[in-house]
């Protein structure tokens, strides 16, 4: 950090030395403005998350002062992905920020997910945050390509979002499918101010029995088949209740401790804390 009578340089480094490399090399300059007022800028820095670099552009701007935060071109990328953002936020007066996403590549997301969760796939998007400070409106439009979970074909898919202000939540629409199929539909609330509360309403037609096949993979080798159905998700983010009917068509299913394979078709209810079928 070096001061100047009116400005400062700053530089932030670190590392994990070790693998994946978890690193930074960010490099900024501050300029002090007369009141209280600030603006702020990075130079030409990098970030290394998960052994991808990420490059942070030098042709941006952020102003902030006691009411206002001003946001001109930050640019992260990493070869072809982007994440842009530009705009402002102000407590006196209706703002405007942009967040685009161009090829973000969801893998990058596994760093923080378990062994049971892997995602793949493409996301281009972009997120609008409109009005003042307090009360401002969210709208999000998101498109997926080759999503896959598990290592497990969903498909292409949309996902869209706005603020609802008489709810206080955030009401979410959505679909992933292969060619005309859609596998999954979607629609329904999150609360993020009571609780993380979510309010979700699912419609499924032949999923892969494999999404489940990391859950059960202690006991249960071969698992091969589609399941469709309705299920509800409420409760919270950490703590979910689902509900709902599922049609299993089990090719072939090997439990371990067994040494048997069983193949059936089922409809099994799925209430809070438990499930049954005949």
């Amino acid at each position: 950090l070096s001061v100047q009578h009116d400005s400062s340089a700053l530089t932030l480094e670190w590392a994990n030395h070790s693998h994946p490399e978890n690193s930074g090399n960010i490099k900024a300059r501050i300029l002090f403005g007369s009141g209280p007022s600030l603006q702020f800028s990075f130079l030409p820095s990098e970030i290394v998350v998960t052994d991808s670099l990420w490059k942070v552009s030098s042709s941006n701007q952020i102003r902030i002062d006691s009411a206002n935060l001003s946001i001109h071109q930050i640019e992260f990328s990493n070869h072809n992905q982007q994440i842009t953002i530009n705009g402002a936020f102000s407590r006196l007066r209706n703002d405007s920020m942009y967040i685009q996403l161009k090829r973000f590549n969801l893998a990058t997301l596994n760093r923080w997910t378990n062994d049971n969760f892997r995602l793949k796939g493409i996301v281009n998007g972009s997120t609008v945050i409109a009005g003042k400070l307090h009360s401002a409106l969210i709208i999000n439009n998101t498109t997926f390509s080759g999503l896959k979970i598990n290592n497990n074909e969903i498909g292409d898919g949309h996902l869209e979002s706005s603020w609802e202000s008489n709810k206080d939540a955030l009401e979410l629409n959505g679909s992933f499918g292969k060619g005309t199929v859609q596998h999954v539909l979607f629609s329904g609330f999150y609360y993020p101010n009571k609780s993380n509360a979510v309010d979700l309403n699912f419609s499924m037609n032949n999923l892969n029995l494999e999404l489940f096949k990391p859950l059960v993979k202690d006991y249960c080798r071969d698992l091969s088949g589609v399941f469709s159905g309705k299920v509800a998700l409420k409760g919270t983010i950490l703590k979910p209740e689902l509900s709902g009917l599922l049609t299993i068509d089990a090719k072939k299913i090997t439990i371990d401790y067994l040494g048997t394979s069983y193949s059936f078709n089922q409809d099994i209810r799925i209430e809070p804390g438990s499930f049954s079928f005949n």
